[in-house]
């Protein structure tokens, strides 16, 4: 797979459909590993408008491909059991503040932004600006590398991180570069 940045929140709703093009599952959340900063997988719904959610959820390395109207899968194997998925505890839900490690709230995480390559890596965060930082009211985005910590009452993220805000998903892949040789320069 090639990498391509997408918003987490952009998949949501997407058929999964196998290489034979059968139709098995709509993507309902997506489940992060905040702590590494990877995408796990997703869970799932039936497929159609009254589809309802499906016991089974979809591990990120049984994805064989993100296309811009579905998430492609070998067969219908492709499904885990949801303990599977994240073992060590993933996040379906981003609606988390975003504080730097200085003690700045930053916003509120309404996104993520995934990297989805061979690996799926979250690469930042699209937040709901405080009135601490300049957004014309505009949401913004924020490249991550690495965050300090993770839990479920906030994420703790670098504070050199403001230096690379962006307002739009275009320009937001230099962003992340300029920060990632930033936090390599620095180690």
């Amino acid at each position: 797979m090639n990498d391509v940045l997408v918003r987490a929140g952009d998949l949501i709703g997407r058929p999964v459909v196998t290489l034979g093009g059968d139709r098995v599952g709509e993507l309902k959340d997506v489940v992060l590993g905040l702590g590494r900063g990877v995408l796990v997988g997703f869970t799932l719904r039936n497929p159609g408008f009254l589809g309802g959610p499906r016991r089974e959820t979809l591990p990120w390395p049984s994805v064989h491909a993100v296309g811009a109207d579905a998430v492609m899968v070998a067969g219908p194997d492709a499904f885990a059991e949801p303990q599977d998925l994240a073992p060590d505890g993933g996040h379906e839900t981003v609606d988390l503040p975003l504080v730097t490690d200085d003690g700045q709230t930053l916003g509120r995480i309404v996104d993520v932004v995934l990297e989805t390559g061979t690996r799926a890596q979250v690469v930042g965060f699209e937040i709901e600006p405080s009135p601490s930082l300049p957004s014309n009211g505009h949401r913004l985005l924020l490249p991550i590398d690495a965050m300090a910590a993770a839990s479920e009452q906030a994420v703790v993220v670098p504070a050199s991180v403001r230096h690379f805000v962006r307002d739009d998903l275009s320009g937001f892949g230099a962003a992340v570069a300029g920060f990632r040789a930033m936090s390599e320069d620095a180690r």
